[in-house]
């Protein structure tokens, strides 16, 4: 049996000013304690275990995951823990743009390909009077100009 009493224990602090002493216990302990640390861990050490832990906690800690670990799962766990994680996404499905939607209308302005249907979408879920108001403001001018055209056809602004 190893006796572990002449360990040195380190602090949080010495780990990341010091990043040989990192391994891969303490990168899934301290995601797993708080998700923003995934910033800090090397990249060589981060796993896609690790990365999913971090953003099912926190979804907009998907913006420390490397490339290599965006899958479509990942991504989908992200945005369904926080709405806004879909800016960090790089391969906005519709799918994926609906579930940030139904979380939150406000995540259309991460949505890069707006349509048709998800502004109607978010114009029936906003229930105010200033409805039109917040749908206009919502949708990119440069990036859907066809889309603010037949909005306000439709609803007779």
């Amino acid at each position: 049996m190893e006796n572990n009493t002449n360990k040195r224990r380190y602090t949080f602090s010495e780990y990341i000013e010091n990043p040989e002493l990192q391994d891969s216990a303490f990168c899934l302990k301290t995601v797993s304690r708080n998700p923003n640390n995934l910033y800090y861990i090397r990249d060589d050490l981060k796993t896609y275990d690790i990365c999913l832990n971090a953003v099912k906690k926190y979804g907009l800690a998907l913006c420390y995951v490397p490339k290599k670990f965006k899958t479509k799962e990942l991504c989908l766990e992200a945005v369904k823990e926080d709405c806004f994680a879909l800016q960090y996404v790089k391969r906005q499905t519709p799918e994926l743009c609906m579930v940030a939607l139904k979380r939150s209308v406000l995540a259309f302005k991460c949505v890069r390909n707006q349509t048709l249907e998800m502004i109607e979408f978010v114009f029936n879920k906003i229930t105010s009077e200033r409805k039109n108001y917040l749908v206009l403001n919502l949708i990119d001018k440069e990036k859907a100009p066809n889309c603010i055209k037949y909005y306000l056809e439709v609803n007779n602004i």
